[in-house]
């Protein structure tokens, strides 16, 4: 059945449930989006941090060419379950070492970029440079998960859907509460028109309930 053929007081119900739920859900869209952005600017930044703080304790590694160092410093990384892989280029940008150690090198870049982030396959990768004295002995990689954000984002989906279900309930109580208000005096006019047609009665007479339209409709109607 057609949104025409139904009742005035299924569509008042139906215009005020689907309000609310769209309210709520572009609210809940927003805060989310709001949350993934920042979160990934968080987890930059912490990822940031922590290839600072490794490029300046490689830098001896790499000045001295001492691949068993090299190896040790990124092999750290392993406490981190964020870093999925790292890699230290020395000079000339060619690979040095690289971790996990077992893993092939052909999985990691050829050669070393700029330093800069940017997330890219559900990743984020960075490359920071190795410094000391303002020359540059190479270059730190860095590739992050980010497995935390979508286990946050199906903890978020978990909580929103209850209370997307709860408030649906919510305004479906008030939608029907508010639209008895709102139809009132449209289904009482309604209902002494259609006794005027099947009876013939010219002297019936609708009831005025309120000032608005729906007043001025009933006041033309008894004229």
């Amino acid at each position: 059945m057609g949104i025409q053929h139904q009742s005035i007081k299924r569509k008042t119900t139906g215009v005020i449930l689907l309000t609310a739920l769209a309210v709520l859900l572009l609210t809940a869209v927003a805060f989310t989006g709001y949350d993934l952005v920042t979160y990934r600017q968080n987890v930059a930044g912490s990822v940031a941090a922590t290839a600072a703080v490794l490029a300046d304790y490689s830098s001896a590694a790499l000045a001295l060419r001492d691949e068993k160092e090299a190896r040790a410093m990124l092999a750290s990384l392993r406490v981190d379950h964020r870093i999925e892989a790292a890699a230290l280029y020395d000079r000339q940008g060619h690979l040095f070492v690289h971790y996990p150690a077992e893993a092939a090198a052909s999985a990691f870049p050829p050669a070393a970029r700029e330093g800069g982030y940017w997330f890219e396959g559900g990743r984020l990768v960075l490359f920071e440079p190795v410094l000391e004295g303002g020359s540059r002995l190479g270059t730190l990689y860095l590739k992050s998960g980010l497995h935390p954000l979508y286990v946050r984002l199906r903890f978020y989906g978990g909580v929103a859907l209850p209370i997307l279900l709860g408030s649906a309930l919510v305004a479906l109580v008030l939608s029907n509460a508010l639209q008895r208000r709102l139809t009132r005096p449209i289904l009482a006019l309604a209902e002494v028109a259609k006794n005027v047609s099947e009876r013939g009665d010219y002297s019936l007479r609708a009831q005025k309930i309120s000032e608005d339209e729906t007043g001025f409709l009933t006041d033309a109607f008894n004229g």
